[in-house]
């Protein structure tokens, strides 16, 4: 269409609408173009590679392909821990502290409620939900727990340790993730938790993981 076309027509949203009071509802628009503008592609050269901050066309598919590679990488070693998790936990049968358990719980609560905000949704708690919720979801929690106490036993056998400098350098990250500052992050951490025992362990379970991983051999199917 031509700029400063103005046109009408008939929409009908979906019943699913987050909108309850326009759901289902067929609604009139009249819309009026101002400006109509096409999308060029710059030419593929040297030129196009230093606006993205390479010197050459060759360099910025090298920095491209090197992100690729380190992407799928990254991915191909978080499901190796993940399976690897799921054997520890597949090969020792203990009863986990149910404290530990409600916990797990509970975080696992609170991503699904984040998760609803994100999507514009609200999680239901009424009686009946919450009760399927943890029929679905106390399992998970319950492998979740027995995961992390396997990994602080094997930190615990290897010797492994979280320093002052590493923990600095974690909440320096985490900070930067934040866009605030090291020191707030430590803070805020400090008022939610009372410690930061908490961040501590979890960096050393992750140490655990680690030391495991390189340990692993993995064979494709």
């Amino acid at each position: 269409r031509k700029g400063s076309e103005t046109f009408e027509t008939d929409i009908t949203l979906p019943e699913d609408h987050q909108n309850k009071k326009w759901a289902g509802k067929e609604i009139h628009f009249k819309i009026k173009i101002h400006e109509v503008k096409r999308k060029v592609l710059p030419p593929l050269e040297d030129d196009f590679a230093k606006e993205l901050g390479s010197t050459s066309l060759d360099e910025l598919r090298a920095r491209l392909r090197a992100e690729i590679e380190n992407r799928l990488t990254s991915e191909r070693t978080a499901q190796e821990k993940e399976q690897l998790i799921k054997q520890l936990i597949a090969q020792h049968t203990f009863q986990v502290p149910p404290s530990m358990v409600e916990r797990e719980f509970q975080d696992v609560l609170y991503r699904l409620r984040n998760q609803d905000r994100s999507a514009g949704s609200a999680t239901q708690e009424a009686a009946s939900d919450l009760k399927a919720i943890q029929e679905q979801y106390r399992p998970v929690a319950e492998d979740r727990a027995k995961g992390r106490i396997l990994l602080q036993s094997i930190a615990e056998q290897e010797g492994l340790s979280v320093g002052p400098q590493e923990m600095d350098q974690e909440i320096a990250l985490m900070a930067k993730g934040m866009r605030t500052t090291p020191q707030e992050m430590k803070n805020w951490i400090l008022s939610q938790q009372g410690s930061l025992e908490g961040l501590k362990t979890k960096m050393l379970e992750r140490k655990a993981l680690e030391f495991i991983h390189s340990k692993a051999i993995f064979v494709e199917n």
